[in-house]
């Protein structure tokens, strides 16, 4: 009898050391040693309607068994989204299987914003990503918009005041939308020191406004996130 059961056990022994290893904890448990992470969620993102895929990646690879993900992005502001909700409510929408996409809500104040999957209702894996219209395009006038002027050619007395004008757009071509958060975010530059002062608040017509200080000619360059554009200002006395 202890000779079978001395037996028995080796064969248990030999067939558990012929197995292929097994994974012993499930993937998708909080306390699983396999890291799991996001790819193809970028840093930042900064024009309306710009699309991104994310995938979930582990190591070792996902299992081939079906799993149900749902995807969302929260706006710390508004609250969870909803895969593919009906009308555009949030910064970033979920299009399904991990495509996402910015929405016309977008504006040039930076955001940040989570983005995550939840594997079978249960585990949840996710990243973080700064969205906000970014300038591409900027453009500096004087005058009114239906009676622009070079700045040039309107000289001010001392004492005068300007108001520069500015539009932005962002790399999709989109109008940039509460254009004050790039104002504030704006390096403006006076070539000429002692000409000109600047008076500006941050406003939602995107108006910078200076007092003529001296007698001089100086270039106001305006730098705001990824465009630059300048005039030139001559202040007589």
């Amino acid at each position: 009898m202890m000779r079978r059961l001395f037996l028995l056990a080796a064969l248990f022994a030999s067939a558990c050391s012929l197995e292929p290893p097994f994974e012993r904890s499930n993937p998708f448990d909080p306390g699983s040693p396999y890291e799991m992470r996001l790819v193809g969620v970028p840093d930042t993102l900064g024009y309306k309607g710009a699309r991104f895929t994310a995938v979930i990646e582990r190591d070792p690879p996902m299992p081939t068994v079906p799993l149900l993900v749902t995807w969302s992005a929260t706006d710390p502001r508004i609250g969870s989204i909803p895969p593919a909700p009906p009308p555009p409510s949030g910064l970033v929408l979920p299009l399904g299987a991990g495509e996402f996409m910015l929405s016309e809500a977008l504006t040039a104040e930076l955001v940040t914003t989570a983005i995550a999957a939840r594997l079978n209702s249960d585990v949840v894996v996710g990243r973080t990503m700064v969205v906000g219209q970014l300038v591409d395009t900027l453009r500096l006038a004087c005058g009114t918009v239906s009676a622009p002027v070079a700045c040039s050619a309107a000289p001010l007395s001392v004492g005068g005041t300007l108001n520069l004008r500015s539009s932005a757009r962002d790399a999709g071509g989109a109008v940039v939308q509460g254009v004050q958060f790039a104002m504030e975010r704006a390096n403006v530059i006076l070539r000429t020191p002692g000409v000109l002062t600047p008076t500006f608040t941050p406003n939602s017509s995107g108006t910078y406004t200076f007092t003529a200080a001296g007698a001089g000619t100086t270039w106001i360059v305006i730098r705001s996130d990824r465009a630059v554009d300048s005039v030139q200002v001559t202040v007589t006395p």
